[in-house]
């Protein structure tokens, strides 16, 4: 987890507390969650995160190169930590 942080930290973004817990929530995670779960994950840890927050900082992540966007075809964007190239295989 500090590798990331350092790399957020690189990236000239600010550490908060919710932004921790975010980026806690996405690199500990075992399925590729999309932003309600980040969220509803989020709130069982600090319940004074907003979705709003989720969503901004789902976005400067992303805009940083710090997370990937995955499209699994069903409709959602889900997201895990940038760790280079890898495929993901999608049962339908």
């Amino acid at each position: 987890m500090t590798n990331i942080i350092d790399k957020c930290l690189e990236a000239g973004l600010r550490i908060t507390n919710q932004r921790r817990i975010i980026i806690e929530l996405i690199d500990s995670a075992d399925d590729h969650p999309d932003v309600d779960t980040i969220y509803r994950r989020a709130i069982d840890i600090d319940d004074t995160i907003s979705l709003a927050t989720i969503y901004r900082t789902v976005s400067l992540l992303e805009q940083a190169d710090l997370i990937e966007k995955i499209e699994v075809g069903d409709g959602k964007a889900r997201y895990e930590l940038a760790r280079g190239h890898h495929e993901h295989l999608v049962d339908i």
